[in-house]
């Protein structure tokens, strides 16, 4: 499983939507999380690709423009740096 299919898992899960309804170009902010959903989301990254995040990589990691295609390309920029 790549970058984008995991990260779209994790957000099914918590945003308790069908994976199928996130797309490449999809907003996180399309599906309404909650500030817990955010953490939830921001905890899970961090666990699932061995992460610590920033403050700077959380605000990216939510960034309300970010389309999710997007925040897994963040995320594998940062999984390999």
């Amino acid at each position: 499983m790549n970058t984008y299919e995991q990260f779209r898992s994790i957000l099914a899960r918590v945003l308790r939507v069908s994976p199928e309804e996130i797309t490449p170009q999809s907003k996180s902010s399309d599906f309404g999380p909650d500030s817990l959903d955010v953490i939830e989301i921001v905890m899970t990254v961090e666990e699932t690709f061995d992460l610590e995040l920033t403050d700077k990589d959380m605000s990216t990691l939510y960034d309300q423009d970010a389309t999710v295609q997007e925040i897994a390309a963040f995320i594998e920029r940062r999984r390999r740096s």
